[in-house]
């Protein structure tokens, strides 16, 4: 009675491992394929201000060249900070109100922060000041000091932005530093604002003729949207990703009745064919026109540098049965 009980237990811990070591090993391939294999120390990661600007407009002006883009292209503006006071550390940034139906996609704060010995790790902590007796905090990182060199740090800083780029006062923001000997006092600072028009969510290329139309849960076979977070796939090296943070890559599912929509004479013969032998299987929704997706990335081999790359068949633009 024993020995089948510890068989089937033997079978399924192998059967585990097995799933365990495809899964594993898929993702390594995908991690090399993409360039994301190689290990950045995120300590010694060092864009400057400059650097930063400089290849954001490339990836900015190339993303709007591509003709299979699918969303609407931001533009890049940029405030410095104008003033350093008060007991706590105050930065502010004479940011203009954006014309009229104009949004804020995202916005990052970037501080030059000094040399700081003897620290391995600080937490900061941001702060939107509302007026003089009151604020809203905004958000905290841990950051890694350089001893010998000043450094680049950034922190998002969207909802603040949003708010002073759509007219509500700006009285700047606070800084406070926990595990640092002094206050602390950056260098530098300069807050980048992605800015879009409000109607961004429309496509440029407009309705395919294979996107979902409907909301039936028994449609044919078409194109669905499909919003992917790069942090939340925790790909080892997705921090290594400036832009896009995320993107919609879309995916394929639905019926493939017969003579609807075939990706090619293979696939309508391979219809008719399971129709008359069940062991051939039967054609399925699957993407028929991939596009490659844009993306700024920190330099696998400088960490003080960015590099602009193109990674292919990472968004589905139509689909098709085959």
């Amino acid at each position: 009675m024993g020995y089948p009980f510890w068989t089937h237990i033997a079978l399924w811990t192998y059967l585990c491992l097995v799933c365990i070591i495809i899964v594993c090993g898929s993702e390594d391939n995908l991690l090399e394929e993409l360039g994301l294999d190689v290990q950045h120390d995120i300590r010694k990661i060092n864009i400057s201000q400059e650097e930063y600007v400089r290849m954001m407009k490339i990836y900015l002006d190339n993303m709007k060249n591509e003709t299979n883009n699918i969303e609407t292209v931001p533009d890049l503006v940029t405030f410095k900070s104008a003033k350093k006071s008060w007991r706590r550390t105050h930065l502010f940034f004479p940011i203009e109100r954006l014309p009229a139906q104009t949004e804020v996609d995202s916005s990052e704060l970037r501080l030059l922060a000094p040399a700081i010995p003897n620290i391995d790790l600080i937490n900061i902590s941001i702060y939107q000041i509302l007026n003089r007796r009151k604020r809203r905090f905004i958000t905290e990182k841990i950051v890694y000091p350089s001893s010998h060199q000043p450094k680049w740090w950034d922190f998002d800083l969207t909802t603040a932005a949003s708010s002073w780029l759509s007219g509500e006062p700006n009285l700047g923001i606070e800084l406070e530093c926990s595990g640092c000997q002094h206050e602390f006092h950056p260098l530098e600072a300069s807050v980048n604002a992605l800015v879009l028009p409000r109607n961004r969510r429309r496509s440029k290329r407009g309705i395919e003729r294979t996107d979902c139309r409907t909301n039936d849960a028994n449609r044919k076979c078409c194109r669905h949207k499909l919003q992917v977070d790069f942090k939340k796939l925790k790909l080892g090296e997705a921090n290594s990703i400036i832009q896009p943070k995320t993107y919609e890559a879309g995916y394929c599912r639905g019926r493939c009745p017969l003579n609807y929509n075939y990706a090619s004479n293979h696939s309508r013969i391979q219809s008719i064919v399971h129709r008359m032998n069940k062991t051939v299987p039967r054609v399925c929704c699957t993407g028929s026109k991939l596009s490659h997706l844009g993306v700024l990335r920190v330099d696998p081999h400088d960490s003080t540098k960015l590099q602009v790359e193109k990674w292919d068949n990472m968004i589905v633009l139509e689909c098709a049965c085959s």
